[in-house]
């Protein structure tokens, strides 16, 4: 979702069924959109928005005086990197349901990988991502087995038919498997359903 599209809609508190104003501004935070703010100096708490629709739905507001940031503009905004490097200028925010913040886009480009360092009405601030432990993904590797020797199938009883592509049986149920058993499953790709078909001698 883009934040323009929410620009200039009426926020209505549902417990009171009060307008709050149209959207005019927002407030940023922790790499999310914290607050939505209206044109009557009223703010409205992302996590306490009911629905997003032609009109925005919200169960709790606040005077913008108690909001801890500073106001968020979407339009014309300088984007510069903190190494000084110019960016562009914002022309939108995408964001995602939960209103964390997606991408930057610039008249110049698009801005996917970034942190807002700092912001005003005229700035943007960023860096690229810094990793901490939070946002490292453990990856468990899984290192295939490959048996080579199938062996331990000798002698096993099977429960069930293994049979070729083409429906007809190749090693029959009940028996005990042999060498000559394996190198046939081997041979027919069969060698898996051999050994899950088959039970040890007991």
């Amino acid at each position: 979702m883009l934040l323009s599209n929410i620009i200039g809609k009426k926020i209505v508190n549902i417990s009171t069924a009060l307008d709050l104003g149209a959207v005019c501004n927002f407030t940023y935070h922790e790499g999310a959109i914290e607050y939505i703010v209206t044109d009557t100096g009223m703010a409205v708490k992302t996590s306490d928005i009911e629905s997003l629709s032609d009109i925005i739905t919200c169960n709790m507001h606040y005077e913008y005086s108690e909001l801890e940031y500073a106001l968020l503009s979407i339009k014309d905004i300088d984007i510069c990197s903190i190494k000084g490097k110019s960016l562009g200028t914002l022309q939108d925010i995408l964001i995602n349901d939960e209103f964390i913040v997606k991408k930057l886009i610039t008249d110049v480009k698009n801005i996917i990988r970034f942190r807002i360092v700092s912001y005003s009405l005229t700035t943007l601030v960023i860096d690229k991502p810094t990793v901490t432990d939070k946002n490292i993904k453990k990856v468990e590797l899984s290192i295939p087995t490959v048996v080579s020797n199938y062996s331990f199938l000798l002698d096993r009883t099977l429960f069930r038919n293994i049979m070729t592509s083409n429906g007809q049986v190749l090693i029959s149920r009940g028996e005990r498997i042999t060498q000559d058993d394996i190198d046939k499953a081997r041979r027919t790709g069969k060698l898996v359903q051999l050994t899950l078909y088959s039970t040890p001698i007991r």
